[in-house]
């Protein structure tokens, strides 16, 4: 099997962008993780998931196969009474679905394949030349911006290669350090998880009193370094008023009742990436205090009853908001 027939595959079956790197182990990256972990920027939890040599995956791997997905629209939802979930969670599941049919296309011609979740697909983007690193840490990719999903598989096939791209396309531009909410990009290209809203709606998470405020009306995500930037101009916005579930009062009135119904419904229907038993709840919990309706006062009192004392804790703080 060759290049061109696994691109008409992709193409076929939806892919925007594909790419072919080589399977050298990302060391540079992996150093970079070490260091991070060491000063607390990286959590822990990522050791067990994170993998820098794509020869973990395959032994004799040859090379990376890399597709990306463009998805709808960045998120911007400035109406404080409705959530938001950021675009690259609804494309999730058609990232995931096909790499998962590339692999079984691969294996099918008697190829080795893995789908490669652990290696970072980012800098894979990158070495694969179909897109470059800007200073908010996200691949950006030409007629795409950084609204494109990224999956990555590797093969013991040993393909053509696509070459890096050579630009410095931010030069002095540092709107998405600037503006991050809970100052998470602590410097060019470094970003500190813990306090990225990305990685706090997802995972269970530490939330000190200080993000409260900067978590506003979101459910899932976070792309205000993606808006801000001036290379996403033509991505389009979505105020994701056809989702009528996101409004918060309806949504609070549901999750006050039925507080699993929520996780259920992001994680199964809607295959979205949520990693926590709690963080939806405490979303909605804070996002009624950060919107400061007092309709929300019923809802967040029944939050206050909650089994998890991370829910229980954000309510209150809500509650102490709306009562100023």
């Amino acid at each position: 099997m060759d290049r061109s027939e696994i691109e008409g595959f992709l193409k076929e079956n939806g892919a925007d962008f594909i790419g072919f790197a080589d399977a050298d182990p990302f060391e540079e990256w992996h150093e970079e993780c070490a260091a991070r972990f060491e000063n607390g920027m990286l959590p822990a939890r990522y050791s067990r998931v994170l993998e820098h040599d794509p020869c973990r995956y395959i032994p004799g791997a040859n090379s990376l196969i890399v597709l990306g997905l463009r998805y709808p629209a960045l998120s911007e939802v400035d109406d404080p009474g409705r959530c938001s979930v950021a675009g690259i969670a609804w494309a999730r599941k058609k990232e995931r679905d096909l790499a998962a049919r590339l692999v079984q296309f691969l294996e099918g011609s008697g190829a080795q394949a893995r789908d490669a979740t652990g290696l970072p697909a980012k800098a894979a983007s990158v070495r694969s030349g179909l897109a470059t690193q800007r200073k908010n840490s996200l691949a950006y990719f030409e007629q795409g911006g950084s609204a494109v999903r990224i999956g990555v598989v590797v093969t013991d096939l040993a393909l053509e290669l696509t070459l890096p791209l050579e630009s410095d396309p931010c030069v002095s531009c540092t709107l998405c350090l600037e503006c991050c909410p809970t100052g998470a990009l602590v410097d060019e290209y470094v970003v500190d998880v813990p306090r990225c809203l990305c990685y706090v709606l997802e995972h269970d998470s530490v939330l000190p009193e200080d993000m409260r405020p900067a978590v506003g009306n979101r459910l899932i995500g976070c792309e205000t370094c993606q808006i801000v930037c001036p290379d996403n101009r033509e991505v389009p916005r979505s105020s994701l008023d056809d989702v009528p579930w996101l409004d918060l009062l309806r949504l609070a009135g549901e999750v006050s009742v039925r507080p699993e119904k929520l996780l259920s419904y992001l994680r199964d229907d809607l295959t979205l990436p949520v990693y926590s038993e709690y963080t939806p709840l405490r979303a909605v919990a804070l996002a009624l205090g950060n919107w400061k309706d007092p309709r929300g006062v019923s809802y967040l009192e029944a939050l206050a009853g909650s089994e998890r004392p991370e829910v229980v804790d954000a309510a209150r703080w809500s509650l102490e908001r709306l009562r100023e």
